[in-house]
């Protein structure tokens, strides 16, 4: 990862993000609440101020509609004048009489004047009051009207500026307070959510940290959490699947070396079956280059039917070496390799015709060789003395499973057969006592048949055979 990424990652961390979360919300509480409560300060200041310019006014209004009944105009001056200079706030009283110029009283003495238009507009709906500048101040004002009456008969109005400076001066106090322990709060805020970070994101460290070396292939790592809250589960989580993921990878590996060792055999099996299989081939030529020295036919008949046993035994580990399954043997593709070797041995007979009938039934070696002898001396019985006009003729052999437990061998010619008497005979010739010893080493039920040709069927059961071993 490059320091880009890595840069990026640390700014939009959880630690990050979680203070800065923390920390706009203190904010927002915090400027929420402070205008909230100037707001409120400011009307209580206001209504504060209209009190007292209202208290002034009224009192002002009281005293001097006498005065102005009388037209004493002295009286009226040196009261307004002494109003102002016992309150500290209060900037101006105007007295406008109905008929006459204003008198206007400020803190630097009096002067006869006019008020402004908008003053008058607004004093024919009665009493009233607004914020306006200070006519004879900087500043504003907040300026209150109150119409002056004796015995209801109205003799003017009398105008009482109230400075608000004080007022101003007030909120901005209180809005230094709030700014102020706003920043404090903001401060504590950001301290604290700092903190709480640190708390959420230690243990998101730590399980990260762990993680990081089980993806590394490290599952020996325990992850330990000093709390008991969601991460605590988490890593407790996380703890139970590598657990899981380390039984998994050691049965696993325990599966690999057990296939590698499978492997090894197979190839030492199929290595063991390969140089038997090239053995008895030796075996089968020695066999040969001795017939070849013979002139005897009875010693010629004898290597020839050596040779095709020794064959039919080769063929079983060339199939076994040359097959993915080594524990048992294909019966079709074998007897047809067998059926096939005994056509090139007997070639003088090649107008025979062979079907081989078997389905995709497999046996294991030591039921398989039993049964490719007992085919290899019938079908070379039926070739020498089946079709003595050497034309024609068919040898069938058929092998297939009868159930899941039991299987059928049976293999005839449609020869010359022989009577009841010379199937006797023949039962005493070496090859029929070996096929009979054959088929009771399989513990099979043999049947022979002398009708329309001969015919030999045995059925057996491997799974006894296998008990018996």
């Amino acid at each position: 990862m490059d320091k880009l990424n890595i840069s990026r990652m640390q700014r939009r961390s959880v630690f990050i993000r979680i203070a800065m979360f923390c920390s706009i919300i203190v904010l927002l509480t915090i400027l929420i609440f402070g205008l909230s409560v100037q707001r409120h300060l400011r009307q209580t200041f206001y209504k504060d101020e209209l009190f007292k310019a209202e208290v002034v006014g009224k009192a002002t209004s009281r005293v001097i509609s006498k005065h102005l009944t009388l037209k004493d105009y002295a009286k009226v001056v040196d009261f307004c004048l002494e109003e102002i200079s016992s309150s500290e706030n209060l900037s101006f009283i105007v007295v406008k009489p109905n008929e006459g110029k204003a008198l206007i009283h400020y803190a630097g003495g009096w002067k006869e004047g006019e008020v402004d238009s908008e003053w008058d507009r607004l004093s024919q709906g009665g009493e009233w009051y607004k914020v306006v500048p200070n006519p004879y101040n900087n500043g504003r004002c907040l300026l209150y009207s109150s119409p002056v009456s004796y015995i209801s008969i109205p003799l003017g109005t009398v105008y009482v500026g109230y400075n608000l400076n004080q007022y101003e001066q007030n909120v901005q106090s209180f809005t230094s307070i709030i700014v102020i322990l706003g920043l404090i709060s903001l401060g504590i805020g950001i301290v604290l959510s700092l903190v709480f970070s640190r708390q959420i994101t230690r243990p998101i460290k730590t399980i990260r940290g762990a993680l990081q070396k089980i993806s590394s292939g490290d599952l020996t790592v325990k992850i330990d959490v000093e709390s008991n809250d969601e991460f605590a589960e988490l890593a407790h989580t996380v703890n139970q699947m590598t657990g899981q993921l380390k039984d998994s990878r050691d049965q696993l590996q325990a599966s690999m070396e057990q296939k590698q060792a499978l492997r090894e055999k197979e190839v030492l099996l199929k290595e063991i079956h390969h140089r038997v299989k090239n053995n008895m081939q030796v075996l089968s030529s020695m066999i040969r280059m001795q017939a070849r020295r013979s002139d005897n036919e009875e010693s010629l008949k004898f290597f020839k039917e050596s040779e095709t046993r020794i064959r039919s035994m080769s063929l079983i580990h060339e199939k076994l070496y040359q097959s993915e399954e080594l524990s048992t043997i294909a019966m079709r593709p074998y007897l047809e390799s067998l059926v096939r070797e005994l056509r090139l041995v007997y070639s003088n007979n090649n107008t025979v015709k062979f079907k081989i009938s078997a389905d995709e039934s497999g046996l294991i070696m030591d039921s398989a060789l039993p049964v490719g002898l007992i085919v290899n001396e019938l079908v070379s019985n039926s070739l020498k003395y089946a079709f003595p006009d050497r034309y024609g003729g068919l040898i069938t052999v058929a092998f297939n499973s009868i159930n899941d437990r039991e299987y059928k061998l049976s293999v005839s010619d449609n020869g010359i057969g022989t009577s009841e008497s010379g199937l006797k005979k023949k039962g005493s010739s070496l090859g029929l006592k070996l096929v009979k010893t054959l088929s009771n080493q399989l513990g099979g039920k043999v049947v022979m048949r002398n009708r329309d040709g001969f015919c030999f069927e045995v059925v057996f059961s491997e799974m006894a055979y296998k008990e018996r071993v």
